[in-house]
C-alpha cells in the first residue's frame, strides 16, 4: 500500500524526487533502504531518464548518488540493483550519462551494460557523439572511445551541434587540435562537404535574390 501510495504521489510531483523544501536530497534519505531503495530508483528513471535516473544527483556534501549508495548498500549490491531495472529492453542509453558525467565507473558499468554501447540518446546522438559534445576534456576522460570512432562517425555530424568530430575536438577552452587534426587526416573529404554545402547554400540564396528582382521589375 505504501508503494502505491509512493508512486501515486511521485506521478502527481515528479521533481518532489531532485530536491525537498527542507534537509538533504530525497534520494539520500533512500539510498540504504533496499525495497524502499529500488521503489525510488524504478521510479527516478522513469520520471528523469534525461538526468540518468538521478544517479549522478550531488548531495549537500558534493557526493553524487551513486557513489553514495555504493558506500551504504556495496558496489556489487547497487550494480545488480541497477542491473534489473536497466534491462536490454529498456533501451535505456546508461552509457552516455556514465561516460560524460562520471568516467571514473565507465569500465564498471561496460561490464554490467555492453548492449547500452550501441544505444543513441533522446537527442539522437550515439555514445561517441554524446562524449564528443561534452567537450575534448570528456574525450581524454573516455580515451578508449577516440580510437574506436569509425569512418561511418567520422563523417557524421552531430544532430544538435552539427559538428563533425574534428569540429568538435577543436572547440572549446580545452581544444585538442591534435585529436582534431588526426580526424581530417583520417577522413579530409568532411571539408569538402562543408564547402559544398556553403556553395549550396550561397547559390540557393542567390536563387531566390534574382527570382525576388524579376518578380519586382514584373510588378512595375
Amino acid at each position: 500500500m505504501s508503494q502505491k501510495r509512493f508512486e501515486y504521489l511521485v506521478s502527481w510531483d515528479p521533481d518532489a524526487l531532485i530536491d525537498t523544501r527542507v534537509g538533504d536530497k530525497p534520494l539520500a534519505h533512500a539510498i540504504g533502504l533496499s525495497e524502499r531503495h529500488i521503489v525510488f530508483m524504478k521510479a527516478s528513471f522513469k520520471y528523469h531518464p534525461h538526468t540518468g535516473g538521478l544517479l549522478f544527483l550531488k548531495d549537500d556534501y558534493g557526493k553524487i548518488a551513486f557513489d553514495s549508495m555504493c558506500d551504504k548498500g556495496g558496489m556489487k549490491e547497487t550494480m545488480n540493483i541497477l542491473y534489473e531495472i536497466l534491462t536490454p529492453k529498456s533501451n535505456y542509453p546508461i552509457l552516455h550519462h556514465i561516460c560524460t558525467k562520471a568516467p571514473q565507473h565507465k569500465d564498471l558499468f561496460m561490464e554490467y551494460f555492453p548492449w547500452a554501447t550501441q544505444l543513441r540518446d533522446h537527442d539522437g546522438r550515439s555514445l561517441q557523439q554524446a562524449v564528443l559534445a561534452a567537450g575534448p576534456d570528456m574525450m581524454n576522460a573516455n580515451n578508449f572511445l577516440f580510437p574506436m570512432l569509425t569512418d561511418d562517425q567520422i563523417r557524421e555530424k552531430d544532430p544538435i551541434t552539427t559538428l563533425y568530430p574534428f569540429a568538435a575536438m577543436a572547440v572549446g577552452e580545452h581544444a585538442d587540435l591534435k585529436k582534431s587534426f588526426y580526424l581530417l587526416r583520417r577522413h579530409p573529404s568532411v571539408l569538402d562537404r562543408r564547402a559544398r554545402a556553403n556553395t549550396d547554400n550561397q547559390t540557393i540564396s542567390c536563387r531566390r535574390k534574382k527570382r525576388k528582382r524579376a518578380g519586382d521589375k514584373n510588378d512595375a
